[in-house]
């Protein structure tokens, strides 16, 4: 009964993983242009000029009734993501170097739904132009992925918060079929908490 039970379960994953690689390959071409477009950095950083389907862009925005300064000061407390996160980042700190500048590490505990479920992930700050962009790039389990934080003010109380995350590689284009709409309404939810907790609606 147990063996029965064990190559039941063992069909269903197979079921889903070759459904889902099936969807990414005919997905594949279908990335939105201004998408890829808005990605260029980090699409070349994880060696995607031209974008396969091996790659996955997930990206959420928003605009916000606040100033960037303020987003900036609420976003900048590392420690504090967990609390506007929506539940994706269950932790976070430094481990090395000084807040927000290039060569500076921290580690995050993410929740990154079924099949990853708890990830943890310890990256380095490559990027860090306080109050408008942060960017870092690692690679794990053989997929390279690229993420990044942008603000744009868009007048003296306005604001475009963007979270975008690239990944390049076969397990990538293997589950984004499977977790690329989970992660991205993840994403919204983490930008809609910021906003909150800014002060905006």
């Amino acid at each position: 009964m147990r063996r029965r039970l064990n190559l039941g379960a063992l069909s269903i994953v197979l079921i889903v993983i070759v459904g889902s690689l099936l969807f990414s390959i005919m997905a594949g071409g279908k990335l939105d242009p201004a998408s890829v477009e808005a990605n260029g950095f980090c699409l070349e950083r994880v060696g995607a000029s031209s974008p396969d389907w091996q790659t996955a862009i997930v990206t959420a925005s928003a605009v916000a009734d606040v100033p960037l300064e303020r987003l900036w000061t609420v976003w900048s407390k590392l420690e504090d993501w967990p609390a506007w996160s929506g539940g994706l980042i269950e932790s976070a700190h430094w481990t090395q170097g000084a807040e927000w500048t290039e060569g500076a590490q921290f580690q995050q505990v993410l929740h990154l739904r079924f099949p990853i479920g708890r990830y943890t992930s310890r990256e380095t700050v490559h990027v860090a132009k306080p109050g408008e962009s942060v960017a870092w790039w690692n690679t794990s389990r053989g997929v390279k992925y690229c993420h990044t934080w942008t603000f744009e003010a868009l007048s003296l109380t306005r604001t475009r918060i963007t979270d975008s995350d690239v990944f390049h590689g076969r397990l990538a284009g293997v589950l984004k079929g499977l977790l690329t709409r989970a992660w991205e309404r993840s994403f919204q939810s983490s930008v809609d908490g910021l906003i909150r907790r800014a002060g905006g609606q």
